[in-house]
């Protein structure tokens, strides 16, 4: 999790404790068979309509602005909403996930497996809040159904999910996602295991989902798939010898 200076200190160490103490593993599978079981579960998305999107961050102005506050804190001020902690010039940059509501009130969220041998980003048809963080997190919750490149999306099916599984390792050593694609309309939406940079560029992160849209269909998968290898190049991962 990479954030400005001026947003650093004890909430980020607060905040790395909301994740949820069970291991939870949404992104690697061991064989093909489980790999189609979680393609199958994201594409319930297909045909449903977005109705509100949630990004749930590290709550790094609640030490400043309300120290007694506990628990999720959703984001109202004006204030709060000129600079954004998820905003970066080349994505949207969360550290916890996404959540995306759809009409009929189902909720999916967008989230990475905790670093380590099984590593990933994962989809699932549950909140955040209760599995992927503890129900009682102290987290940020930004509405962002009219910000960023959402609002031209809400009230839209979904017509594609596709989760970009490939080889952990070596064949036989199972299947990783670092990249999501929802498809709305003529946008793309793009969830990569990344995380914005100070100079507003995309690194690699093993614990933070960025966000990307395109709105050409030809040409946003192969952009996204340039920004993970970029970003990823230079990771351990990479290092490690995993493509």
């Amino acid at each position: 999790m990479n954030h400005p200076e001026d947003s650093a200190g004890e909430p980020s160490a607060n905040g790395e404790q909301q994740v949820t103490e069970a291991k939870r593993i949404w992104s690697w599978v061991p064989t093909t068979e489980d790999r189609e079981e979680r393609l199958t579960h994201a594409r319930r998305l297909v045909d449903l309509e977005v109705a509100n999107v949630r990004y749930l961050n590290i709550d790094y102005s609640r030490w400043n602005l309300v120290p007694e506050h506990l628990g999720p804190r959703h984001i109202a001020d004006a204030q709060e909403w000129l600079e954004p902690t998820w905003r970066y010039r080349d994505c949207d940059s969360i550290d916890f996930g996404v959540e995306l509501e759809t009409k009929d009130h189902r909720v999916f969220s967008v989230t990475w497996d905790p670093p380590g041998d099984q590593e990933g980003l994962g989809i699932r048809e549950q909140p955040l809040l209760g599995s992927a963080l503890t129900a009682d997190a102290d987290v940020a919750v930004w509405d962002v159904t009219t910000h960023s490149g959402w609002p031209a999306l809400t009230g839209r099916p979904m017509n594609d999910v596709t989760m970009h599984y490939e080889n952990w390792g070596r064949p036989g050593e199972g299947f990783w996602c670092r990249h999501i694609s929802v498809q709305i309309g003529t946008t793309g939406v793009e969830f990569l295991l990344a995380e914005g940079q100070v100079d507003g560029s995309i690194g690699p992160s093993a614990d933070n989902v960025a966000v990307m849209f395109h709105h050409e269909r030809s040409t946003r998968r192969r952009a996204a798939h340039s920004v993970v290898a970029s970003a990823m190049k230079g990771s351990a991962l990479w290092q490690s010898g995993r493509p």
